[in-house]
């Protein structure tokens, strides 16, 4: 068979065939993977179906047991739940003290307004942290914020 280039409808069959085929393994990979995604629909469906119909039977047992349609919680997550979280660390206590007792403390300045502990001036020294503060500072960080040492996040327990 011998090819006559003189035929341009032969020249430009060859030059398409190849976009031709890729177009068409396009399409078929676009079928094939919509067919796909409508199965995990439907599997999805069945299993939420599945679920379903599983609470409402639930509900019917509990209905003819007598017990209270208000009262009954079900449980319609598929995984199980995460455990409740440790309870949080003992909390500090805060009392009062002056500057000439505050030789317990960590540090001789306040760390929230960053000025020094003077004679005279109220402050206040957390019991587990050590950590003291003047009395005004730590008062309104405690009323503006969480119960938390402001240098170590140590849970405070404020006590009038």
């Amino acid at each position: 068979m011998d090819f006559d280039a003189t035929k341009p409808w032969i020249v430009t069959g060859v030059t398409f065939l190849p976009f031709i085929a890729a177009f068409i393994l396009l399409c078929v990979g676009a079928l094939c993977n919509l067919y796909k995604e409508r199965k995990r629909r439907l599997r999805q469906q069945a299993i939420d179906n599945d679920i379903a119909a599983r609470n409402r039977r639930y509900l019917e047992q509990e209905r003819e047991r007598g017990i209270q349609q208000d009262y009954i919680v079900v449980n319609i997550v598929p995984f199980p739940v995460n455990p409740p979280l440790p309870p949080p660390p003992q909390a500090s206590t805060v009392f009062m003290c002056t500057s000439a007792t505050s030789t317990n403390a960590t540090s001789d300045d306040c760390a929230i307004c960053l000025e020094e502990f003077t004679e005279g001036q109220e402050c206040r020294l957390l019991d587990d942290c050590k950590h003291s503060f003047h009395k005004l500072c730590i008062d309104e960080w405690l009323a503006t914020r969480k119960a938390y040492c402001p240098l170590c996040i140590a849970p405070v327990q404020i006590i009038n």
